[in-house]
């Protein structure tokens, strides 16, 4: 706000010649424009200019002036005031415009924008902070069931090669053998992993993904899997052995019938003895296969339920993260981005950008409009320096002008 107030007494004897400066002026510009149409006209009659028309014309181009310097004199005192009075009004408005930097808007709202950034920096540490304890939880999720993985692989593989061995004994069976081979595969004694098979270490682990946690979290993860899964795992080994041994006991009386007939043949009628061995290579071969098939069956069915373990378990952290990084407070502010520029090379790099994006779209009038001041300098360049732009894109004009 302006410290000299304006009187009213001003404003009234100011404003009551208004209307005979506006009337002097306009009559003033008229017959200024008269005489320079008179003249113009006269110029124009002759086809071309000459000494005399060309004195006349900076005679008029004087007293156009003169008479510009004069009208100026006139509405000076009019338009100076009411030039006052719109400051008087913008200053009024401009104490309490929160763009103003003196004002208590412009502070108070300062102060708000800090207050905003601090939230939204503490929202942004919560939720980094959350993301940190995501990955490591996905870690542990990820570690745990390649843990889990190793343990059903490690079960998978030893009650197979159990079954095979049972199932190779089971066909080495001839007639010199049968009774001890019965007696094996009825005595065969079922029972899991003893416990120097089952012990697993983070080393038997494949853990080129993990890069969180320590040495003594993997050993704590292992070992909580373990308890976890090898029970479960004892007990369908076992039921597995027991449920193979039952099957092999009941087919102990075709397979005697079978090395029976097979050594009647052999010393009776060797075609025969072919044939039947040839039966019981064949027998066996699909037992194996299918003992291979039973096995990879097992271990797919038991990687696609860690999967989905994982799966769930990964879900489920992620919901508790969402939850964990949820404001405690709610502020309304609109971020947006502000360029610094720390480096001249920055401004080219803008340029840049601007160039590629919106400058080469522009017209050539609106480019000059924005490049006013670059312009201006490359003239001064050509006219104090004799230094010019060799292109061809860049004309230079001469633009003459009398005195």
């Amino acid at each position: 706000m302006s410290e000299e107030l304006i009187k009213v007494e001003e404003i009234t004897n100011v404003l009551s010649t208004a209307g005979n400066v506006l009337q002097t002026n306009q009559t003033s510009v008229q017959k200024c424009n008269e005489a320079g149409k008179t003249l113009l006209d006269t110029i124009e009659s002759c086809g071309e200019m000459n000494d005399e028309l060309d004195a006349k014309a900076s005679e008029f181009i004087a007293k156009a002036k003169k008479t510009v310097s004069i009208i100026n004199d006139r509405r000076s005192p009019l338009t100076q005031l009411l030039t006052r009075i719109s400051k008087e009004f913008t200053s009024l408005e401009s104490a309490i415009d929160v763009k103003t930097a003196t004002s208590y808007a412009y502070k108070l709202q300062l102060r708000r924008n800090e207050y905003a950034a601090k939230k939204i920096a503490e929202q942004k540490a919560r939720e980094e902070e959350q993301r940190k304890i995501q990955e490591k939880e996905n870690e542990k999720i990820t570690y745990k069931a390649l843990c889990k993985q190793m343990i059903l692989n490690f079960y998978s593989t030893w009650v197979n090669n159990k079954i095979s061995t049972l199932m190779n004994c089971f066909n080495s069976m001839n007639f010199d053998n049968s009774k001890q081979i019965i007696h094996d595969i009825k005595e065969y004694l079922v029972t899991g992993p003893t416990i120097v098979e089952t012990r697993f270490t983070t080393t038997m682990v494949s853990d080129f993904q993990i890069q969180l946690l320590s040495q003594q979290e993997k050993e704590v993860i292992l070992y909580t899997t373990g308890t976890e899964v090898m029970p479960q795992q004892e007990k369908e080994v076992i039921q597995l052995l027991s449920d193979k041994k039952q099957q092999y006991i009941d087919l102990l009386p075709s397979k005697i019938k079978e090395v029976n007939d097979l050594h009647q043949a052999s010393l009776n009628n060797a075609a025969e003895a072919d044939r039947l061995q040839k039966e019981k290579l064949l027998r066996e071969k699909e037992e194996k296969e299918k003992l291979l098939r039973e096995e990879e069956e097992r271990k797919a069915i038991q990687t696609n339920t860690v999967e989905a373990e994982v799966h769930t378990a990964q879900m489920n952290s992620l919901f508790d993260a969402a939850a964990g990084a949820v404001p405690t407070t709610s502020v309304e502010a609109k971020v947006t981005k502000k360029i610094t520029v720390n480096h001249p090379a920055g401004i080219l790099e803008i340029f840049q950008m601007w160039w590629t994006s919106e400058g080469v779209k522009l017209p050539i009038d609106e480019l000059e409009k924005a490049f006013k001041k670059q312009i201006t300098f490359c003239e001064k360049q050509a006219n104090k320096e004799d230094i010019f732009i060799k292109s061809a894109y860049v004309k230079y004009v001469d633009d003459v002008k009398a005195k």
